[in-house]
């Protein structure tokens, strides 16, 4: 389907059908949040949340905005030295991984993965890397 009956704009995506996207990558938000004692991410405007000089023991408070179904959030965190990690009540971990909660590792990258559960209203720990 075309805006111009194929001609030499492309074709466009339909919002009212299901399509497949070929050669298209989708760019993900990536925000710098604020080292505090709390830190608060907007699931309406992130998807790769960035604590890069983390410097002090950090609250990961529930997110803000209205997170969809099966939505992903990744924290990058840096931190000066070793710092301790607490989280919302919307954040869980399972039995196979629980939440990073001790602390980060000191001059080190950490990752942190969760996606939403919508019928849990939480957001569920399901990856973590250490250490680079």
């Amino acid at each position: 389907m075309s805006i111009f009956g194929g001609g030499a704009l492309g074709t466009f995506i339909d919002p009212s059908s299901a399509q497949t996207l070929t050669n298209k990558r989708i760019t993900l938000r990536v925000v710098t949040l604020t080292d505090a004692a709390t830190v608060t991410p907007n699931a309406d405007t992130t998807d790769i949340g960035l604590l890069l000089t983390l410097s002090q023991a950090t609250q990961i408070a529930n997110p803000t905005g209205a997170p969809t179904d099966g939505q992903r959030l990744s924290l990058r965190i840096k931190s000066t030295t070793a710092r301790a990690l607490t989280y919302g009540a919307q954040f869980r971990g399972g039995t196979d991984i629980a939440l990073l909660a001790s602390t980060t590792g000191g001059s080190k990258t950490d990752y942190l993965g969760f996606i939403f559960n919508a019928a849990d209203t939480t957001w569920d720990f399901t990856a973590t890397t250490r250490g680079y």
